[in-house]
């Protein structure tokens, strides 16, 4: 939407991003729960006739230090989760200026991000500057082995990064609700949507079809949110 015309001819415009932000929230934590317990590869190795108990042995996020890009209405709702689970939160957000939530270290850069963070989830809007925000350089610059989500919008994280990360090993486990194609099925001659099927199939991986923020209650808290606005 073109905001800027629309005020020109005196159209408003309004959103509703605070009416998903916690359901956006409650499905990152349970992507994280999951890949940290190894919840979906246990049942994946029980619907195959398996009872593995050490090799779905999992770890527990307590103690366990996040790294938070975007400290909007999402990343915020998150951070209050994860803080609450006893977890350490760093946040940094370019885009949001003066802003304190207790408990969240606030970072100016993304260094100390880079330095100590064991997991890493996105939460900014796509635009030119966050396009492929995630990429071979800021895998490489995380120092430790980490675990990945992305929630916001697809082509924040490259693809190709997440699945080299995945088979290097740098990225302990991944999480996507969003896609850089969707559905990746669309183009079944781009290599993305090859690699999409290789990545559904991997043990450490999760992939959902954009359904984070769309909870039946999502969907009537916006509708609230915008009918206050209005």
């Amino acid at each position: 939407i073109d905001v800027a015309y629309a005020k020109e001819k005196g159209v408003s415009c309004f959103s509703s991003p605070e009416g998903n932000a916690n359901a956006v929230a409650e499905q990152a934590l349970g992507m994280l729960l999951s890949l940290k317990h190894h919840i979906l590869k246990g049942y994946r190795s029980i619907e195959n006739g398996l009872w593995e108990r050490e090799e779905n042995r999992g770890h527990e996020i307590e103690g366990c230090t996040a790294g938070i890009i975007g400290l909007g209405n999402n990343g915020s709702s998150l951070a209050k989760k994860l803080m609450a689970m006893d977890m350490k939160v760093l946040a940094y957000d370019k885009f949001r200026n003066n802003y304190d939530m207790p408990g969240v270290v606030v970072c100016d850069d993304l260094e100390r991000i880079y330095q100590e963070a064991a997991v890493l989830s996105f939460h900014v809007p796509l635009n030119q500057e966050t396009r492929h925000y995630f990429n071979f350089e800021f895998l490489e610059k995380m120092k430790h082995p980490f675990m990945l989500l992305n929630l916001s919008r697809g082509s924040v994280v490259a693809q190709n990064a997440v699945y080299e990360g995945l088979i290097s090993g740098k990225i302990l486990g991944a999480a996507l609700d969003v896609w850089e194609e969707e559905p990746f099925w669309k183009n079944k001659n781009s290599p993305l949507h090859q690699q999409a099927l290789t990545l559904m199939k991997m043990p450490n991986f999760i992939g959902t079809p954009h359904i984070g923020g769309y909870t039946y209650d999502a969907l009537y808290k916006m509708s609230k949110v915008l009918a206050e606005k209005v």
